[in-house]
């Protein structure tokens, strides 16, 4: 085999390792399953500004609902979501961590998430926690996109190989 040659075939072999490391690196949750979605179309912009509350959208958007289900000492892997959700926790309670920030939200307790910031959602009981999503996302988007390990926040990252660690978020009571 001439030298070009191999340098060519040697580049796109440690091309395809870097793309499959990364896919492999995607901090995906363990004990955290959603139920089956259901999704909804808001077919045009939506303006409503009614009871001293606003909803807006520019576009379509999807209205997907789910149930969440961690079990004891689970959790949602690093991710973030275009658009927001609201959630309201059913049962249990769960430990939401946005960057670096932690807060618990319990029984009847609500809150959302929003924008790019890595996040991660922990069962913070004994038993299994159970949470209910409404997701407001552009129309045919997905609800859910996994961080790369690359991108967890530092101090999160090595705090969470020895401790449970989360974060915080809006609250308010259901």
């Amino acid at each position: 085999m001439n030298r070009p040659r191999a340098i060519l075939i040697s580049a796109i072999a440690l091309a395809g390792v870097a793309i499959f490391s990364v896919t492999a690196l995607a901090t995906s949750g363990v004990g955290f399953v959603g139920g089956p979605p259901v999704r909804g179309t808001l077919t045009h912009d939506v303006h409503i500004n009614a009871d001293r509350l606003k909803f807006q959208t520019k576009d379509a958007a999807d209205v997907v609902v789910q149930t969440i289900t961690i079990a004891p000492g689970g959790n949602s892997g690093w991710h973030y979501h275009p658009g927001f959700l609201l959630a309201v926790v059913e049962s249990g309670s769960v430990t939401l961590t946005v960057g670096c920030s932690s807060n618990t939200y319990s029984f009847g307790q609500t809150f959302y998430e929003t924008g790019t910031t890595p996040t991660i959602a922990r069962n913070a009981s004994a038993g299994q926690t159970v949470v209910r999503v409404t997701y407001v996302v552009p129309r045919g988007s997905v609800t859910r996109i996994d961080v790369p390990a690359s991108q967890i926040p530092t101090f999160q990252h090595r705090r969470s190989l020895f401790a449970d660690v989360s974060s915080s978020v809006e609250v308010g009571a259901a």
